[in-house]
C-alpha cells in the first residue's frame, strides 16, 4: 500500500470561500472600489499566517505523490504575514488606503486564536511566499461574485 500525507499551509486562490479572510477582503475590496461598499470589518489585524497560492499546493501534492518511497510532507511558504499586510496589499493594488475602509469588530476577533505556527525550512523547503500572489486572487474577482 502506497500512503503519503501532507500537512499544508493556508493556500489562498480567486475560488477560496468569502467566510475565509483573505477573500472576504478581496471581496470587499472590490465593493468598495465600484462603491457598493464603503467600509469592511475584520477581527485581529495582527493575526499572522502562512499563506500560499493554491496552485503551487496543488504541484507539492502532486510531487508528494510522485516520491519513493511514501513520506510525510509539511508544506508552506515559511513567510509570515498578518491580516493587515492582506488588507493593505489588496487595497493598494487598486489605489485605496486600507486604513480609510477597514474596521475592526471585536465580534469576530477568535476567542483563541491560532498558535503562531510556521514550517521549519531545517527539515521541510518552503513554496515561494504568496504575498506577491495576491494580486493574482485581486485580479481574478469575478463580476458576478460581488
Amino acid at each position: 500500500m502506497y500512503g503519503v500525507s501532507g500537512i499544508l499551509f493556508n493556500h489562498e486562490s480567486p475560488r477560496r470561500g468569502a467566510e475565509f479572510v483573505t477573500r472576504k477582503i478581496s471581496l470587499a475590496v472590490a465593493r468598495i472600489k465600484l462603491g457598493l461598499l464603503d467600509k469592511v470589518s475584520l477581527g485581529n489585524l495582527d493575526a499572522e499566517r502562512d499563506w500560499g497560492f493554491a496552485g503551487d499546493y496543488v504541484r507539492a501534492m502532486h510531487l508528494m505523490l510522485q516520491q519513493e518511497p511514501p513520506e510525510n510532507y509539511v508544506v508552506g511558504t515559511g513567510t509570515m504575514h498578518k491580516v493587515s499586510d492582506a488588507a493593505r496589499i489588496a487595497f493598494g493594488h487598486v489605489g485605496l488606503d486600507w486604513r480609510d475602509h477597514v474596521v475592526v469588530d471585536p465580534g469576530l476577533v477568535r476567542p483563541a486564536e491560532v498558535p503562531l505556527t510556521r514550517i521549519d525550512h531545517r527539515n521541510h523547503p518552503a513554496l515561494h511566499p504568496a504575498m506577491a500572489r495576491l494580486a493574482d486572487t485581486y485580479r481574478a474577482l469575478p463580476a458576478q461574485k460581488l
